[in-house]
């Protein structure tokens, strides 16, 4: 096998690193790195505080992370804002979108921090590269 294929091999099984190791090297001789390239596609901590005027049929989904937060389990949460997280792959398009009882903009509407509202609202976009918070505020309108 050479080189090529044995680092092709060591890549293919998931190696980081492939062939090179310090003992080959002249112990004064710069190593050129320009061609090596890492990357890697993490999870991130995504973190909703949802506050407001909740009920027990108020949530905060998203997609694609499967996050389902509020509602019922915040019973057991004091305090004005409650949260709720999720892991996220990093750089990756996350939708939230609120739910609660009644007509969106007609009996409740959310105000968005962190995320870019869309579909007049009740839905928000991010792509989170690193920890992120998103808020949302519920207000009831009538």
């Amino acid at each position: 096998m050479n080189r090529r294929s044995a680092a092709a091999a060591a890549l293919a099984a998931g190696a980081l690193f492939a062939l090179w190791s310090p003992a080959r090297a002249a112990p004064d001789a710069p190593v050129d790195l320009s061609g090596v390239e890492v990357a890697a596609d993490l999870a991130v901590r995504l973190t909703v505080a949802l506050a407001g005027d909740m009920t027990e049929q108020t949530y905060i989904t998203s997609a694609p992370s499967m996050l389902n937060c509020g509602g019922a389990q915040f019973r057991f949460q004091q305090g004005e804002a409650r949260s709720c997280w999720v892991w996220t792959r990093r750089k990756k398009p996350v939708l939230l979108a609120a739910q609660s009882n009644g007509r969106y903009g007609l009996d409740w509407k959310v105000s968005w921090t962190g995320c870019e509202p869309i579909d007049s609202g009740a839905v928000c976009r991010l792509t989170p590269e690193a920890e992120t918070l998103v808020s949302a505020t519920i207000s009831r309108l009538r």
